[in-house]
């Protein structure tokens, strides 16, 4: 048995052109970083260490000034957030007062995602036990709309990620479901300045990973 010299074969490895090079970067959300020191910047150095290329923060919630003092001591970048209590407080609900916070919730993201420097909002805009569909798809959209004139003001991105909401799928359906409805729902806001984050893992069992991309 002839046994491969192993970094010989990383330097084969290393020395080959990556097509992928600057088009994929790698980041985490901030309270994935597991760790027994307590302070945020610490938390961006071990990420860093790590090999990330940015990290993504919770707002409303997360302290902007804190954040913003990570980054300097770090050098790692926030490319974005997830909107703070965006599952309790919903642009689909059927409460125009709760509607009115989470449309209020998001602006300040957007606020707060622009002055540490990223670029979009992940925003799960709510749950489809709230409602008919046709009804929450309207109410929903009409609620985000609000906010984009900001987003596009700030140059940051509302990301609209697929869940299991009970939204824009069948939750109890196949595996050959397609990705039209979430790409319906987005072209409703008529903006380059909504969009979709999607996740992978979240709809492998609705549908073709691949086509929903493509």
């Amino acid at each position: 048995m002839v046994v491969p010299h192993l970094p010989a074969i990383a330097a084969d490895v290393e020395a080959m052109p990556d097509p992928l090079a600057g088009r994929l970067k790698k980041t985490l959300k901030v309270r994935m970083v597991k760790t027994f020191l307590a302070g945020l910047t610490d938390r961006f150095k071990i990420a860093k260490a790590a090999g990330f290329d940015g990290i993504e923060m919770q707002f409303p919630g997360d302290d902007v000034t804190e954040t913003q003092a990570a980054i300097a001591a770090s050098d790692l970048p926030v490319d974005g957030s997830v909107c703070g209590q965006h599952w309790q407080i919903r642009h689909t609900s059927p409460d125009a007062e709760t509607r009115k916070q989470a449309l209020a919730n998001l602006t300040q993201a957007i606020r707060d995602t622009h002055a540490v420097g990223g670029h979009s909002v992940l925003v799960v805009v709510g749950k489809g036990g709230d409602g008919p569909e046709e009804e929450i798809w309207k109410r929903s959209v009409e609620n985000i709309s609000q906010a984009v004139p900001l987003a596009a003001e700030l140059g940051v991105q509302i990301l609209i990620e697929n869940v299991w909401n009970q939204f824009l799928y069948n939750h109890d359906g196949g595996a050959d479901q397609s990705a039209e409805k979430f790409a319906a729902y987005v072209d409703d806001f008529k903006s380059p300045w909504v969009g979709m984050q999607f996740d992978i893992g979240n709809h492998w069992k609705y549908g073709a990973t691949g086509d929903w991309i493509r």
